[in-house]
């Protein structure tokens, strides 16, 4: 009897361990914070393997390479959510934003950001300043003469408000311009 609850024991044990491995790899492009539940501690690794015990460690991992968010409605002038120009035209514009994660803040700002940081903070924060700046312009200054000016205008804005939240903005484009019909 003795045996027998020592193997089951035993087995449960290796199928704990195959099921939740407790050491988890840091992959290229990446890296890993591990929280300690007990502690709130947070501690960032970049390369390796890591001791991560299931109940007492939280992980999540974060892509330290470069990515981009481009409002996917905003392309076309006659999309879902197309900018404005200071004549009420409206207007499409391929943009794109390129950011990243500040590393240097990340053991702290881990603990706050959502699960999708590109929909729950690159989003919001792109959208609250790009819809006013282009009011500001009329299609023919978007479309060629303050082009450049309104990029610049643009990283001017979204860099501060990307730093509160954990973030670095790398470099804003602007693409094609869609023309409304009627212009």
């Amino acid at each position: 009897r003795r045996r027998l609850v020592a193997a089951i024991v035993l087995l449960s044990a290796v199928l704990a361990i195959w099921w939740h491995p407790p050491f988890q790899s840091v992959r290229r492009g990446e890296v890993l914070v591990r929280t300690d539940a007990l502690e709130g501690t947070a501690h960032v690794f970049n390369a390796g393997t890591v001791l991560v015990i299931p109940g007492f460690h939280q992980v999540r991992r974060y892509s330290i390479r470069d990515q981009v968010y481009r409002p996917p409605d905003s392309a076309s002038a006659m999309g879902s959510a197309p900018f404005q120009s200071a004549e009420g035209l409206s207007i499409g514009v391929d943009l794109a934003v390129r950011w990243t994660v500040d590393r240097t803040r990340l053991a702290q700002m881990s603990k706050e950001f959502p699960d999708d940081l590109n929909e729950d903070l690159v989003a919001p924060a792109v959208q609250g300043v790009v819809y006013p700046t282009f009011a500001r312009y009329s299609v023919r200054e978007i479309f060629s003469e303050k082009r450049t000016q309104i990029q610049q205008e643009l990283a001017a804005a979204l860099k501060p408000k990307f730093a509160t939240v954990g973030l670095t903005l790398r470099e804003i484009d602007i693409g094609k311009v869609d023309l409304p019909p009627d212009y």
